[in-house]
This record gives C-alpha cells, sequence and structure tokens, in this order.
C-alpha cells in the first residue's frame, strides 16, 4: 500500500505544476505581477479562514505565533520574487533553477531540525546541483532578470519550508497556511504604489486565471503541509521537487519555451536523477 505521506505529496506536487503553468500563461504577457501576487493572497487566505472552522487547532505561546509570523513575512517577501520569476523568465527555466531548493532544505532541515541524509542522498544533491549548472552556466539565461528573481525565491523558500515543517507541531494545516497568507494579503496594498489605480486596471484582466490558480495551490499548500505531518521535511521536499520538474515539459511543449531546449530537458533530466535519489 503506498504511505499516505507518498499519495499527499503526490497530489501537492501535480497541483503545484498546474499552479506554476496557470502563473506564467497569466504574468508572461506583461500583467500586474504584484497585483496579480495580492490577489492570488487575498483569495486563498479567506479560503482557509473558512476551512479553519473544520480544521482549528493552535497551541498557544509567544514563540509559536512568533514562528507563524515570520512565516508570514517570509511569503511576503516569497511571493513578490515568485510572481516576478513567472513575469520574467520561462517555466522550463525557472522550474530548474527553483531545484536549488533540494540542495539547501536538506542542509537547513540538518541545521535546525536534526534531518540527516545517506550517503548515496548526498549524491543525489551533487547530480541536483550539476544539473541547475548546465542551465544556470548560460550566459543567456543568467543575465535574464527572471533568472535571479527565481534564485532570490529559492533562498526565501527555504526558510518557508523549515518555518512550515515547525509550524505543524502546534498549528492545523489551515491555520498554517492562514498565517502564510494573511501578512500579504494585508501588507501587498499598503507598501505598492499607487495602488487603486493599479489594481482598477489590473484585476479584471486576472481575476478568472487567478482564481483558477488560487484553487490549485490551496490543493497544494493543504496536501504539503499535511505531508510534513507524517515525514521528514527533507525527503517529502525532494519527492515534491520531483514531480514538479514536470513544469520543465509543460513548459517547452505546451508553452512553446522552445530557445535552449536540448539544454533545458538535460538540466531537468540530472535534476530529476539526484531528487529521485534523495527518496
Amino acid at each position: 500500500m503506498v504511505q499516505t505521506w507518498i499519495l499527499l505529496t503526490l497530489i501537492a506536487g501535480l497541483g503545484s505544476v498546474g499552479f506554476n503553468t496557470q502563473n506564467r500563461k497569466t504574468l508572461k504577457d506583461g500583467e500586474d505581477s504584484t497585483v496579480y501576487a495580492w490577489l492570488f493572497e487575498i483569495s486563498r487566505a479567506t479560503i482557509f479562514a473558512l476551512l479553519i472552522y473544520f480544521d482549528r487547532f493552535f497551541i498557544f505561546s509567544w514563540a509559536n505565533l512568533g514562528v507563524l509570523l515570520a512565516l508570514g513575512m517570509t511569503e511576503l517577501v516569497g511571493v513578490y520574487f515568485y510572481m516576478k520569476m513567472h513575469a520574467y523568465t520561462e517555466l522550463s527555466v525557472s522550474s530548474i533553477i527553483s531545484r536549488f531548493r533540494v540542495i539547501l532544505i536538506p542542509l537547513a532541515a540538518f541545521i535546525f531540525l536534526g534531518e540527516r541524509l545517506t550517503n548515496t542522498q548526498y549524491l543525489g544533491v551533487l547530480a541536483i546541483f550539476v544539473g541547475c549548472l548546465v542551465v544556470a552556466g548560460n550566459g543567456k539565461i543568467r543575465g535574464t532578470r527572471g533568472f535571479w528573481y527565481a534564485l532570490a525565491f529559492v533562498f526565501v523558500s527555504v526558510i518557508s519550508n523549515i518555518l512550515i515543517k515547525m509550524s505543524t507541531a502546534f498549528a492545523s494545516n489551515s491555520v498554517v497556511a492562514m498565517a502564510f497568507s494573511l501578512p500579504s494579503a494585508i501588507l501587498i496594498p499598503l507598501i505598492m504604489k499607487s495602488t487603486f489605480v493599479r489594481f482598477r486596471i489590473s484585476i479584471p484582466h486576472i481575476l478568472r486565471p487567478t482564481i483558477g490558480a488560487t484553487l490549485l495551490n490551496v490543493v497544494t499548500m493543504y496536501a504539503l503541509v499535511a505531508a510534513y505531518r507524517l515525514a521528514p521535511v527533507s525527503l517529502v521536499n525532494s519527492m515534491f521537487q520531483s514531480i514538479t520538474t514536470l513544469s520543465v515539459v509543460v513548459g517547452i511543449f505546451f508553452l512553446q519555451e522552445n530557445d535552449h531546449k536540448t539544454l533545458k530537458l538535460v538540466g531537468a533530466a540530472l535534476t530529476t536523477i539526484g531528487i529521485i535519489t534523495l527518496i
């Protein structure tokens, strides 16, 4: 029988592929990525606020509240980089660069959570690193704004994943997800320029795709947080990243991202082999 955490991670991974594809389709033609990020966050926060009624659990302490607040602030920074990444780089490129998380999360999990990998798994990390370098080594790709947004998102995402794992010890899935989204939903309109003008111009164009993307992400996040409860964060994240590598194929064959196609496929193959070794 398939272990529950594997099934949950599979659901989360496939949901993430759909989420990433929808975001790239919406943002590649110049839509306002900051407005899109806010509309996504407020939609996700609303859904999880409703779900808390059925899934409410939180052990209150100032330390636990601090972890949830830190989680929300990492999302405020991370969602900005994430949406900029999709606005400025191809899905088939960002999907490979974001695999750097598979290298950094086990390191962070070892430092902060005491989780260790085997020697074979460390070889998998090396394969992932080489696969990322295959793509990052291309000067034309490395010189794009999207590449650096993707790299910035990776580092913020590592912190978020560790905080999510920590949060599962004292809060339900819905509480964790709500804490993840709420600061961005509140603060983005306060810190962006010409807020109401940009909302008025952009929201009618992006409302429908944002709702679709949000529903995909709600499934992804709920399943991923549930999987983190059942297995080590390094193991769950490695399998999750191996599934989301499908975004490279989607980008090339469905979004017609044909530049450097061979390079992307080689990079994706190397990172996938490395990730499978980690599982």
